[in-house]
């Protein structure tokens, strides 16, 4: 069976070689019970379509309207950092439980040849680190990363672990 990080970075590279415009998004915390963990991945092309979650539907759907109206995607890629369920008021929007919140991180246009690299590590079962700096958008492949999952600096940048091993 196919994994979700494997489906949504084959589809991710299906979409950018045909020439649509794509944004990668990645989990990359949860305060409270969610329906999916840090760390999982979902595609939106320029038009709308959607390939994995992040939330279960309410944030993508969000994300999917931001994105196919436009704004987003300039002529280099970009990276920021959005919050869900922050106020009770969008805990409600989004259908999120109480209490809970996420954090999702939106890259725009990303490198085709790294994501071979990050659908390579997962095909082959191994560990691969990306750095992503919100600053300018620019993400870099490392071998080596922090010790937990993800982990942001203070800089603006962020390590996550978008490709891992899967059991």
């Amino acid at each position: 069976m196919r994994g979700n990080d494997e489906t949504v970075l084959a589809q991710a590279l299906v979409w950018l070689r045909a020439g649509h415009r794509v944004a990668l998004l990645t989990v990359l915390g949860t305060h409270g019970a969610s329906p999916r963990p840090p760390g999982a991945l979902a595609a939106i092309r320029g038009d709308g379509a959607v390939c994995g979650s992040v939330s279960g539907g309410c944030v993508e759907d969000d994300l999917r309207r931001e994105i196919a109206e436009g704004g987003v995607f300039g002529p280099e890629p970009t990276a920021w950092v959005r919050s869900f369920g922050v106020s009770v008021e969008e805990r409600q929007r989004y259908r999120l439980p109480c209490g809970n919140s996420l954090r999702v991180a939106v890259e725009t246009m990303p490198d085709p040849a790294q994501l071979e690299a990050l659908l390579a590590a997962v095909r082959q079962r191994r560990c691969l680190w990306r750095r992503v700096d919100y600053r300018d958008g620019a993400a870099y492949l490392l071998n080596d990363g922090p010790a937990g999952a993800f982990a942001e600096d203070g800089g603006g940048g962020s390590t996550t672990g978008t490709a891992r091993p899967i059991f």
